[in-house]
C-alpha cells in the first residue's frame, strides 16, 4: 500500500494536505508522525492564526477538512472517560455532551480531544478495521467499530485476540455487552493519535522559539515555568509536559522536572 492522503479527506480540493503512510505501529514518531501533524497544523495556521483555539478547529473541521462535525450522548462504560469519537466511515467527529459543561470551562480540553480523533482521520487507522464481511453496529456505517482505548485491559490477551474477539462481538451481543468493544483501541493507535495531537497543537520549531524567546523556559525545571509555557500555547501542563518529555526536553521523576537531552545540550536547539 502506498503513502495517500487519506481517503476520508479525499473531498478536500483547494487544500495542498500531507500523504499518510499505512497504519503501522512501526512508523516513527518524530519522523512520521510530527511532520504529518504539523503539516496539517501549518494549513490550519494559514487559516486561523496561533495558538489552536476550538472554535477555529471546528470549523477548520467542517468547513475546510468537510468533515462532519457535532454532539452526541456517548454511552460510556463503567469507569470510562470518552470525550469524543469518530465514524472512521465517514470521518464525522462527535463530542460528547456528557462533557459539555467541562469543555465550556476547558476549551483546550475538547481541542485535545478533536485533534486526537483528527488524528485517527489523518493517520488513516480506521483501514485497520475495514472488513466488508463484518455486520454494523449501531450507530457507526463502517462493518467493524473503530475502538477507543479504555487504558490497561484487566486481563492479558494480544492485541490480534483482541481484533479477533472484536469482531466476533459485532455479530454476538453477549460478547459484545462484555467487551465493549467500541470502546477498545490498541494502545500504539492511541499513542499515534494522541502524538499526533500534540505535534498539531506544540509544533515542535513554535516551542523553540518560545524557549529561545524566553530565557526563563530554559530551564523548564518547576512546574509555574512549564504551566506559563503552556498558556503560551493555549493547551493544558499535562499536555505540554507530555510534549517536552516526548522531544527530550524534561524529565519527570515524582514531582521533580530535570532538564532532559535537548536542555542538557549545548547549544540547545
Amino acid at each position: 500500500m502506498r503513502h495517500q492522503v487519506p481517503e476520508l479527506l479525499s473531498r478536500v480540493s483547494e487544500l495542498t494536505l500531507p500523504v499518510s503512510p499505512p497504519p503501522s505501529r512501526f512508523l516513527r514518531h518524530a519522523d512520521v508522525i510530527d511532520p504529518i501533524a504539523e503539516a496539517y497544523a501549518e494549513i490550519y495556521r494559514g487559516r486561523y492564526g496561533f495558538p489552536v483555539q476550538v472554535e477555529a478547529l471546528e470549523r477548520f473541521l467542517e468547513c475546510d477538512l468537510y468533515l462532519s462535525y457535532g454532539w452526541q450522548d456517548i454511552i460510556e462504560p463503567t469507569g470510562v472517560r470518552i470525550l469524543a469519537q469518530h465514524d472512521p466511515s465517514s470521518g464525522a467527529i462527535q463530542a460528547n455532551n456528557q462533557y459539555g459543561d467541562f469543555f465550556e470551562e476547558h476549551p483546550h480540553q475538547l481541542a485535545s480531544a478533536l485533534l486526537h480523533e483528527l488524528g485517527h482521520v489523518a493517520l488513516r487507522h480506521g483501514e485497520l478495521y475495514a472488513d466488508a464481511g463484518t455486520p454494523s453496529l449501531p450507530g457507526m456505517q463502517m462493518p467493524s467499530p473503530f475502538l477507543h482505548r479504555t487504558g490497561s485491559l484487566p486481563w492479558g490477551i494480544s492485541e490480534d485476540v483482541l481484533k479477533r474477539a472484536v469482531k466476533v462481538a459485532t455479530v454476538d451481543d453477549r460478547v459484545r455487552a462484555f467487551l465493549k468493544p467500541e470502546r477498545f483501541e490498541p494502545d500504539w493507535v492511541y499513542t499515534q493519535a494522541q502524538r499526533f495531537a500534540a505535534a498539531f497543537m506544540i509544533p515542535h520549531a513554535r516551542l523553540r522559539e518560545s524557549l529561545e524567546e524566553n530565557p526563563e523556559f530554559v530551564h523548564l525545571t518547576n512546574w509555574p515555568a512549564l504551566s506559563d509555557l503552556a498558556s503560551c500555547f493555549a493547551t493544558s501542563p499535562s499536555m505540554m509536559r507530555y510534549r517536552l518529555e516526548q522531544l527530550g526536553y524534561i524529565i519527570v521523576q515524582g514531582k521533580e522536572i530535570i532538564p532532559g537531552m535537548r536542555l542538557r545540550q549545548r547549544p540547545l536547539f
